[in-house]
């Protein structure tokens, strides 16, 4: 049975007007964010949840997750210095571990990314399938428009180093609830059960890409 977590959180916009030339932020202030996720086999008592980690959304627990926000800085600073966005995220896959390329998947040349984060996900079990996931961002995304969710996954290295392997996930925007003009930023994405367990598991960041 299919059931709706709704969790009002916000989320900071960490890239600086500084960043890649393609990217301009929409925001530099905590903004309020809202994610709904939902899965096929979702029992009336999980919990499952999927949101950015911030002050609003950990609270007090925020100091517990240093490392997560040391290493979106660390990432946020590699791709200010990039030649480009394709340049940082390198050879991005889909689930199947097929190479994909952002710019064809959006049919654009110029890409842009207005939320970087790191994310973390809990309450899942692979047996409840697919995770859909409503967004609510502050950046503007019309109804219809094709987005990419990336979803990396980190790897810290014995000498200190970390890598990110990314996962495209094309999304679709839902435009604005009628007479609700905040919720314009509004997108859907559907996420695979291995990609929702692996940030369960593990240090993942979420960086939406588009147009």
């Amino acid at each position: 049975m299919k059931r709706v977590v709704c969790i009002a959180l916000a989320l900071m916009l960490c890239l600086s007007a500084a960043a890649v030339a393609e990217s301009v932020p929409s925001k530099t202030t905590v903004d309020l964010t809202k994610f709904e996720v939902t899965a096929e086999y979702l029992p009336q008592d999980a919990n499952l949840f999927l949101h950015p980690v911030n002050e609003p959304t950990v609270g007090d627990a925020l100091a517990e997750y240093e490392e997560h926000l040391a290493i979106c800085q660390a990432e946020i600073e590699k791709l200010s210095a990039s030649e480009s966005i394709e340049t940082y995220f390198g050879q991005v896959k889909d689930i199947d571990g097929q190479i994909v390329s952002l710019k064809e998947l959006l049919e654009t040349e110029e890409l842009n990314v207005f939320e970087f984060c790191p994310a973390v996900a809990g309450g899942y079990q692979a047996a409840y399938g697919k995770v859909t996931a409503t967004m609510l961002f502050s950046t503007p995304y019309e109804k219809d428009e094709k987005v990419v969710l990336m979803i990396g996954l980190v790897t810290v290295n014995a000498d200190g180093t970390q890598t990110v392997e990314w996962y495209a996930f094309e999304g679709i925007g839902l435009g604005a609830v009628e007479g609700q003009e905040e919720t314009e930023g509004r997108i859907r994405v559907e996420l695979s059960a291995e990609i929702v367990e692996a940030i369960q598991n593990g240090t993942a960041l979420l960086a939406m890409v588009s147009k």
